[in-house]
């Protein structure tokens, strides 16, 4: 985690404590702290901006350095940038990872207690005992310290640039991904199944090499729906050439098996049905007993079919298939949404597209 450390100028010595005592106890934290080189041309709202995309949390120390008169009385406040700061923090990263470390001062100091906004006053924040010209080692600051770094850790780093990839961003043809990426069992069952079983679901695009997956258990409600459309695409095992690679690939399983598996497939989509391969270029579906009524249209490639595709509407689920032979454990599946990810759900999207124009029809109802 990268975490920002901010004071006002008169308490730099603070900041640089609290950065030490976090290089030495806490390796999975790098601290950020203020007084580190700040990008030079920028205004300095322009900077904290920068820190704030570039940080997963901050520890801000409220101090009382400014003497101001509110409403008729006379108080010790931090200083007004560190309470613009704050704002700032507490927007970009939240209320949780933007912790507050406000000193509990003695009766005996003449400023009192530490004035803070009407706005935070029903906020938890730090209080740790403080006596002016202490060391920090001998105050409350260590104490308090160790427990926001706990917390934080705890918290993990947000989703944001990495910083040392920052140099990326706004680059012609790179789009920072959001999204999310986890086991096939798990994205399969809370991703592609639920999606395709909502009621608003009404475009589907499907690419596999032979087994068609599990969303053919749940498509029933969809193939009778007039306004919705199917597109599926699977490797043409046919193809001697084509399937002894995929033989070669997954050495298990020979092509008889592959060919079942694959006239499955075709079946689960369009329910009980005869399917009579001649040759790799002469395959037809006929004796549908049900034919579904939206639009479906189903076609079997020559191409090496690489990764696994799943869309529904505007999210696309994308499983590597070549990253080693034997696909256990599988890997991992993402997560994209237009809505996100815009370039690189269309790239994909468009991928499949190309691949389906160009391959061979099977069974198409409109």
């Amino acid at each position: 985690m990268r975490i920002f450390i901010g004071s006002s100028g008169e308490q730099r010595r603070l900041v640089e404590w609290l950065t030490g005592f976090i290089r030495r106890e806490y390796r999975d934290i790098e601290p950020v702290p203020w007084i580190s080189p700040w990008t030079s041309g920028n205004f300095t709202l322009e900077n904290i901006q920068e820190f704030i995309r570039n940080t997963d949390a901050s520890i801000l120390f409220w101090t009382p350095d400014d003497l101001t008169q509110y409403r008729g009385t006379t108080r010790y406040e931090p200083r007004d940038n560190l309470l613009l700061e704050a704002g700032m923090f507490i927007s970009g990263h939240g209320r949780e990872r933007t912790q507050l470390l406000i000193p509990s001062l003695p009766s005996s100091d003449p400023r009192g207690k530490v004035a803070v906004p009407t706005d935070i006053l029903g906020l938890t924040w730090n209080e740790y005992p403080w006596v002016e010209g202490a060391q920090p080692e001998t105050t409350g600051l260590p104490t308090v310290a160790r427990r926001v770094c706990e917390y934080l850790l705890s918290l993990g780093p947000r989703v944001r640039t990495p910083f040392r990839l920052k140099h990326l961003a706004g680059l012609v043809g790179i789009e920072e991904v959001q999204t999310f990426v986890g086991a096939c069992n798990t994205i399969n069952v809370q991703g592609i199944i639920k999606l395709a079983t909502e009621p608003t679901s009404r475009s589907i695009d499907i690419l596999a090499s032979y087994r068609v997956g599990e969303i053919r258990r749940v498509l029933d409600n969809f193939r009778r729906r007039p306004d919705s459309s199917l597109r599926a695409c699977f490797a043409n095992m046919w193809d001697t050439e084509l399937a002894e690679a995929y033989r070669r690939k997954y050495h298990d399983r020979s092509l008889e098996h592959m060919q079942h598996a694959l006239k499955e497939s075709i079946g689960y989509l369009l329910g009980p049905c005869d399917i009579e391969p001649k040759n790799k270029d002469d395959i037809t579906v006929t004796n549908i007993s049900a034919p579904p009524v939206a639009s479906y249209d189903l076609r079997l490639t020559l191409q090496r079919i690489t990764f696994g595709y799943y869309r529904i509407d505007n999210v696309a689920f994308i499983t590597p298939l070549d990253i080693k032979r034997a696909q256990n454990p599988a890997p991992l599946a993402w997560v994209l949404d237009r809505e996100t990810v815009p370039g690189v759900f269309d790239f994909y999207l468009n991928e499949f597209s190309g691949m389906f124009e160009d391959a061979q029809v099977v069974y198409r109802n409109r």
